[in-house]
């Protein structure tokens, strides 16, 4: 690990990402918009990776490759919030999490305040992402022309990385004891 960034970043979801310079402070998440549309209106080397948000869901995968590269100080969220994703995030950003217990009292996982559907990974603590809060901007520009995009990210301030790389075990993955069928097949 060096400069803040983890070895073979980004960690999730490479093959859909675009990269750029990865010296920038700069991530755009795009939501759905077409992640190319997106690059093809910003100045080359103004960001180091862009990539689309669609879901909830995709906050885990977002959050953890943020912390696998600290250098990562800014999130552009922009594009159409058509599933409540871009929303979500900016909730984190703003809000923070609350532990989600289930039945038993066990750390289900952190919900996002102000949202009632995101939950984030529990093997992520607490701290990590109470680092991210502190020292990851986030810009709201949805539904924005891509131009604010673009004067944006030529206005931040370039900045060092905000500690060590930090990872985190994969959730659980739950065994399947049954598999859903189609009754009527006799």
């Amino acid at each position: 690990m060096q400069n803040g960034m983890a070895k073979d970043w980004p960690l999730y979801f490479k093959e859909r990402l675009i990269m750029g310079d990865l010296s920038s402070n700069v991530g755009v998440a795009t939501l759905w918009m077409p992640k190319e549309s997106v690059v093809s209106e910003l100045d080359e080397g103004s960001f180091s990776v862009c990539g689309q948000l669609y879901t909830k869901r995709g906050i885990n995968p977002l959050l953890r490759n943020l912390l696998a590269n600290t250098l990562i100080r800014y999130v552009i969220v922009c594009g159409v919030d058509r599933q409540g994703s871009g929303e979500a995030l900016l909730k984190f950003f703003k809000n923070g999490v609350s532990e989600e217990s289930g039945g038993a009292g066990e750390l289900k996982g952190w919900k996002i305040l102000g949202d009632d559907e995101a939950l984030l990974d529990k093997e992520i603590t607490k701290e990590a992402l109470d680092l991210i809060r502190i020292n990851v901007e986030v810009f709201d520009l949805r539904m924005k022309p891509l131009g604010e995009v673009n004067g944006l990210i030529a206005s931040l301030e370039k900045k060092v990385p905000y500690a060590e790389p930090v990872l985190f075990p994969e959730p659980a993955k739950d065994e399947v004891k049954q598999y859903p069928s189609d009754l009527s097949v006799s």
